[in-house]
């Protein structure tokens, strides 16, 4: 955690460099989508800047590198990336929004349930998990919402918590797409409801889960963390006598929590919720992996991601050398933990943070292209990176469309 005199010589620069651009805290905190009162307190030293909003914050004010707000001891180059939309999300977002009749042979909750899990599987096995999400999202949403309408009771509420986790994988498919915001929060609103009324607590703790993730987003950081503590709460009850699966998604609460304070916050007390996770995954199958994103694996890759985002490059290079990316049930998890190796890598300005993005668009193209972090990492390599890797570079941003 930064000293009282870094916060504010940090603070003191950002003041300097708003107030360089004619920009008034109002309109600078509303680009972030923070507070006018969250802006006062970094320029007055009050609040510390994560690595991860001091980015963000640098495109605002058109800052080239992050030692200009750090100091030379975090230098890294910004690059600003547009996102780009996948061409299967209107066909998506009529599928939450277009008015159908009831269907006469509407789906059963058990299908309904059995098509979510194979759907998420999908998304976790696939190079192009968006586009295998395209391919079946529209059918399952238009499946959900038939059987909400012809089921009742116990059925009905089967069906509520099958087309909640239909949601959030509309919400995981949507996120980071440039057009598509209205169509996400939509999947956000519609899976806590959904959840909340599936009178099931797995189901309940989930849909906290993914609110927090939108949540977090949006410079809600505290209330993400607040949703979190809650859904963990929720599942407490079951972590000794429940399934399995409640101490997996407990688990992956507990990462998410982790990565929330250490990325949105800056607070090493994320180092506590991966704790919480270890101990928890021991108590598990060797094999075992929630869909939601908790396994032996994410557990080792989030020390890698924790220690980037707190801005410990080198424990984070340490942390990943000792992950076996084999391991991680997913391909999307793989090529992100990898995003992060190159990350923490481009933060010691090391010139072999090309190495980990191509590595993680073998494992999957679309969770780099449109990964916002990696976009603006390749671009930045492209244009501004050592001479001997800008060529490569470049032809990598070409392959995945990103202008650079």
């Amino acid at each position: 955690m930064a000293s009282e005199d870094e916060r504010a010589q940090v603070g003191n620069t950002v003041r300097h460099l708003r107030e360089r651009r004619g920009k008034s805290r109002a309109a600078i905190a509303g680009l972030l989508g923070k507070s006018e009162d969250w802006l006062k307190k970094i320029e007055r030293g009050q609040r510390g800047l994560p690595l991860e909003t001091g980015v963000k914050l640098a495109r605002v004010l058109g800052v080239k590198d992050l030692a200009e707000i750090y100091g030379p001891e975090v230098s890294a180059p910004v690059f600003q990336a547009e996102r780009p939309t996948h061409p299967g999300a209107e066909e998506v977002g009529h599928a939450l929004t277009d008015y159908f009749p009831a269907d006469r042979n509407p789906a059963s909750p058990q299908w309904l349930q059995a098509a979510a899990t194979q759907a998420w599987q999908d998304w976790h096995a696939s190079e192009v998990q968006r586009s295998a999400s395209a391919k079946v999202l529209p059918e399952l949403i238009r499946a959900g919402r038939s059987a909400l309408q012809a089921h009742e009771g116990t059925d009905r509420r089967q069906a509520r918590a099958a087309l909640a986790d239909v949601m959030h994988l509309g919400q995981a498919y949507l996120a980071w797409q440039g057009d598509a915001h209205h169509w996400y929060w939509l999947t956000v609103d519609r899976g806590r409801s959904l959840a909340e009324d599936a009178d099931l607590p797995t189901a309940y703790a989930t849909g906290l889960l993914y609110s927090a993730f939108a949540l977090r987003v949006t410079g809600r950081e505290e209330q993400a963390v607040d949703q979190l503590r809650q859904a963990a709460e929720s599942l407490e009850p079951y972590l000794e006598t429940g399934p399995d699966d409640a101490r997996g998604l407990w688990g992956a609460i507990q990462l998410a929590c982790a990565s929330t304070k250490a990325r949105h916050l800056g607070d090493p007390s994320a180092w506590v919720h991966w704790e919480d996770a270890n101990r928890m995954v021991s108590r598990l199958p060797d094999d075992y992996a929630h869909h939601h994103g908790f396994s032996a694996g994410h557990v080792a890759l989030h020390r890698t991601w924790l220690a980037q985002a707190l801005g410990d490059a080198t424990e984070a290079v340490r942390a990943a050398e000792a992950v076996d990316i084999g391991a991680i049930p997913s391909r999307n998890w793989r090529a992100s933990h990898l995003v992060h190796v190159a990350r923490a890598l481009h933060q010691q300005r090391d010139s072999g943070a090309l190495i980990p993005l191509i590595q993680a668009g073998r494992h999957s193209t679309e969770a780099v292209q449109f990964n916002l972090a990696a976009r603006e990492l390749i671009g930045d390599l492209a244009q501004r990176g050592p001479m001997s890797i800008r060529t490569e570079a470049a032809k990598f941003a070409e392959r995945l469309g990103i202008a650079a």
